[in-house]
Order: C-alpha cells, then structure tokens, then sequence
C-alpha cells in the first residue's frame, strides 16, 4: 500500500453521507466507527449495529472507487472493517492494546498507527515490534504537553524516522 500510494492525505470523516462523498485523488477518507455507534442506543459491541454500519460501508466502496479506511476500536469492528476497507487506522488511545493490534495484524491490511499523546516517542518501537509482520505507517498528532496543548516534538521525528516505517 504504502510503496504504490508515496503521496496522500487521510481525511477524518463522521458520519457518512453518501452524496456527499468526494472523490478527490490522493485524499483518502476515513470513517469512525465509534461516532457512528453515538447515533445507537445499543451496546457498542452488539453485532446488529455493526451490520446495520456494514450496509452503509459496502455502498461507501461501490461509490468511492478509491482506498479508503476505517477507525476501528474493537475486534468485532475489525472483522467487519476488513471486509471492505481498504486500511485500518487505530486511534491513539488504544495504540497499545494487544488485542486490537493482534486483530488488525491478522486481517493483512495496512495499518495507520497513531502514536498516543501520552506515549513516550521510545515507547513507539514496542508498538512496531507487535506488529512486525504487518504493513504499518505511523502518524504522529503531538505529545500531551498539559494545558490541553499538543506539541510536536522533534525527538518524536527522529524516532519515526530511524522506526524504518513510514509516518
């Protein structure tokens, strides 16, 4: 994925309105499950929902025509995700749970990795490590610096640049 698409941008979108879909080149979108479970009243888990998401999904990729991905937060969403999407993104908050990442690294998918704030730019390789045989990038949105700012930090930079992946 990563040696054919050099150049892109990933784009955050809610929830997905089809005609609004944009098919822009080399902006790559990328729906959230976890805001899409707001809209239910039902157990996040609960596999209903994620059928009824899986509909909307499969109409997603007959219109894009283009790689597109989804955040993903739990294994059953991980299972529906792989179906259709083209790459998984794994927010930063659950950048070190195994099972997620396990999950992830078996569908064969590219992964986008995003380093957790509260995680040290060291602490990064050990996510790499669990994800060894996986197509991984990882992307950088700062470190926690307190007073709700983020800072991107150039030690970060430097780790990334010498993890060998792409960021």
């Amino acid at each position: 994925f990563f040696d054919r698409n050099k150049n892109f941008i990933l784009e955050i979108q809610s929830e997905p309105k089809l005609e609004e879909l944009v098919s822009t080149e080399n902006v790559f979108p990328v729906f959230n499950f976890s805001e899409w479970k707001l809209f239910s009243l039902e157990d996040s888990t609960n596999l209903n929902v994620l059928n009824d998401k899986e509909t909307i999904i499969n109409k997603i990729k007959l219109k894009l025509n283009k790689p597109f991905g989804i955040i993903v937060s739990s294994p059953s969403e991980i299972k529906i995700a792989a179906k259709y999407a083209d790459f998984l993104y794994i927010p930063g908050e659950i950048c070190r749970q195994s099972d997620i990442l396990e999950a992830c690294a078996l569908t064969k998918l590219p992964l986008f990795v995003e380093r957790g704030v509260f995680l040290a730019p060291n602490d990064i390789s050990r996510v790499i490590d669990k994800l060894s045989d996986a197509d991984v990038a990882i992307v950088d949105c700062g470190s926690a610096n307190g007073y709700s700012d983020s800072v991107l930090d150039p030690r970060v930079l430097y780790t990334l640049k010498n993890s060998g992946k792409p960021f």
